[in-house]
Parts: structure tokens; C-alpha cells; sequence
């Protein structure tokens, strides 16, 4: 499959709350309560993603095939809550459920650590649902050590774990 990353523009956001619904509802079956994942709507994403661009444009990238079509997302910057001893995180990275298991998130995580690497980050971070094996077997099998377990803000009954990459910045 040919395909290329780049960054996102204002007009791809309907792109970003489709995928991003469908990665949800997909992969959480079975995970989160239903009444969640139905209130997840397109809409709803939509309005998450247009608030992410208009404070971080530069966190949001994208994978689109050679047809113009986009298949997979990426939200990652600069950390919230540095001190932790992290300074970047991958937010979110979510492929069509349909073309997952082809390289395009590899891919999409390796753009976002080849950015806190340009942005003289240290370490990198990214958290997933504890249940979630396939995200984590993803992010192990991208190099990802364990880093820490915690409550899941959204449903406190789940856990979040999560990953982290060490930076080496290139001289």
C-alpha cells in the first residue's frame, strides 16, 4: 500500500472524528459499557478534534493512501504534565479497523517519536487501556517499555497503562 504522513489541516478533522469512532468502537468492544462507545458519536469527536487543532495544530498528523484517502490519525506533542519525567506524548493513534496489521500505525508512531526527537524531547509517552492486548502488544513490539499502571479518568472501574520510548536526539 502506498501511502504518505502528514500533517492535518483544519478540513481533514470529519476524517479524524470518523476514525477515530470507529478505532473506539472497534477495539473497545467488550472493554468499555456500550452506553459509552454509543456516545462517541462523529459528532461529538468532531468538536474534540477541532478544540485539539485550534490550540495544537502541529500535534495532528495523518496517514492518506495514494488515492487521497485517510486511514489513519495521529495526535502527539508536547507533554501536559511534564515532571513526570516525560516531556512527549502520543495522545492518540487510531487506524480504520479494516487496514490495521499493515505497518500504517508503525509508521504513524515513528513519525510521532521522529518529532519529539526534531523537538529535543527526552522521553515519550503513550498510555492504552490495560485490557486493550492488541495496543499493547503493538507498542512492546515497537520497542515501548512498560512505564507505569493508572485509573482510567474516563471509566475509574478500568485500568491505563502505559509505554514510553527513550529520545535519542541526533546530533
Amino acid at each position: 500500500m502506498n501511502y504518505k504522513i502528514r500533517p492535518a489541516g483544519s478540513g481533514d478533522l470529519p476524517k479524524f472524528a470518523e476514525i477515530h469512532v470507529k478505532s473506539w468502537s472497534n477495539a473497545y468492544q467488550n472493554i468499555v459499557p456500550q452506553n459509552i462507545l454509543d456516545d462517541m458519536t462523529e459528532q461529538k469527536s468532531l468538536q474534540i478534534w477541532q478544540r485539539t487543532f485550534q490550540k495544537y495544530p502541529q500535534n495532528l498528523t495523518l496517514v492518506e493512501q495514494e488515492q487521497g484517502e485517510i486511514v489513519a490519525i495521529c495526535c502527539a506533542g508536547p507533554c501536559d504534565y511534564p515532571g513526570e519525567g516525560v516531556d512527549w506524548e502520543i495522545y492518540g493513534l487510531h487506524v480504520m479497523p479494516s487496514l490495521r496489521s499493515q505497518g500504517i500505525g508503525a509508521a504513524l508512531l515513528q513519525d510521532a517519536l521522529a518529532r519529539a526527537r526534531l523537538a529535543r524531547a527526552q522521553k515519550a509517552i503513550v498510555w492504552t487501556i490495560e485490557k486493550l492486548d492488541r495496543s499493547r502488544k503493538f507498542y512492546q513490539r515497537e520497542g515501548g517499555q512498560y512505564y507505569k499502571t493508572k485509573q482510567w479518568p474516563l471509566i475509574p472501574s478500568l485500568n491505563e497503562v502505559s509505554y514510553y520510548w527513550d529520545i535519542k536526539v541526533s546530533s
